[in-house]
């Protein structure tokens, strides 16, 4: 069938048979996924068991779609690795064309684009191969952080979420980890230990985030310290795709807003919520 290929630049309405790919870092390779349905503002899809460290420039180059089985379920009910997603596709991924429209049935799961097209081929392939799962992810509190890391530059760390940051310099985590392709900096407790208050973290040298070119996802929530001048840069983090502020200074929150929102139609996943004035910050945060 068709295999036109279309860059994220010039954006269309994804449709049932598309094949969209992206450069997985974590696997180090290129990765593909199919759209299976569309719904609304979501479509269904299915990460493709491919890859390839050679970017492809058409569908025929995949060579026969074959559906990825997830490395998540029980071998005795194997099903493919669907899920629904936001139909805004991120700017990482390319439409690469269209093909046959792979026949499998209908997904009722519901997720983000970061975990489909690479994210799953990278844990079953792992499985096969009995190794670890995940190395290239950190996820602990700050103050952990030199137990499981160790305190020296780690260009294989390629995510990293940290917990109650306290007082953080973001300089430090820039040259610490080069790589980063995720990074989550909360002042609060994780996904099971939801933010309640007063738990917060103070962050310096945000600006320095600027030099993390390989970013795709960056979060801040319930942190502050940082100003307008700390603005992470659209001209810098070219490959940021999901850009979300909870929790965060009203003037730094207003400076995000203004340079990344013309970048929401390209493909960028923005959201900016509770933005803090300077009298809740001078009431709740003793060292902003």
């Amino acid at each position: 069938m068709g295999e036109s290929r279309a860059s994220s630049s010039g954006r269309r309405p994804l449709a049932v048979g598309d094949v969209v790919v992206r450069y997985c870092a974590w696997l180090g390779e290129w990765t593909g996924a199919q759209v299976l349905a569309t719904a609304g503002q979501t479509v269904e899809v299915v990460d493709l068991d491919w890859s390839s460290p050679v970017e492809p420039r058409s569908v025929a180059e995949l060579g026969e779609l074959v559906p990825l089985m997830d490395p998540r379920g029980r071998h005795d009910r194997a099903r493919p690795a669907q899920l629904n997603v936001p139909r805004e596709l991120p700017r990482s991924f390319t439409v690469l064309g269209a093909a046959a429209q792979l026949d499998l049935p209908r997904c009722h799961s519901y997720g983000s684009w970061s975990l489909t097209c690479g994210f799953l081929l990278d844990e079953a392939r792992r499985q096969r191969a009995g190794a670890s799962q995940w190395p290239w992810l950190v996820r602990c509190d700050h103050a952990d952080l030199d137990h499981r890391v160790g305190s020296g530059r780690r260009d294989d760390i390629l995510a990293l979420h940290l917990f109650r940051v306290g007082e953080t310099d973001c300089a430090e985590i820039a040259g610490r980890f080069p790589k980063l392709v995720q990074l989550v900096l909360a002042g609060c407790g994780d996904q099971f230990q939801p933010y309640s208050g007063p738990d917060h973290g103070v962050l310096r040298n945000v600006s320095a985030l600027n030099g993390l070119h390989d970013l795709e996802v960056l979060r801040f929530e319930h942190v502050y310290g940082m100003t307008a001048a700390d603005l992470p840069q659209p001209d810098s983090l070219r490959r940021l795709d999901s850009l979300t502020m909870t929790g965060i200074p009203a003037d730094f929150a207003q400076a995000v807003r203004s340079a990344w929102r013309p970048l929401v139609k390209s493909g960028v996943a923005l959201s900016v919520r509770q933005a803090r004035s300077k009298e809740w910050l001078a009431e709740h945060v003793r060292t902003a």
